[in-house]
């Protein structure tokens, strides 16, 4: 089972550098905006806010970038 997922709370996710350089490596710096730090809200449920910028396809790819991190 991966240790993150797209229904990790941000704020985990951005406690870890691992799942910070995974998510900035598919969204150009998303995970350096410093209003997410403290979210306990998913990727998920920010997407359905975010007007596009977290589709569906993109958040594919975000997770599968989580789920290779050990």
């Amino acid at each position: 089972m991966a240790k993150f997922t797209l229904e990790t709370p941000i704020k985990d996710l951005m406690a870890n550098e691992k799942a910070v350089a995974a998510i900035n490596s598919v969204t150009a710096g998303l995970a350096d905006n410093a209003m997410l730090k403290e979210l306990p809200m998913t990727l998920k449920q920010v997407a359905k806010f975010a007007n596009g910028m977290l589709s569906d396809e993109t958040l594919a790819k975000i997770e599968a970038a989580l789920a290779e991190i050990e």
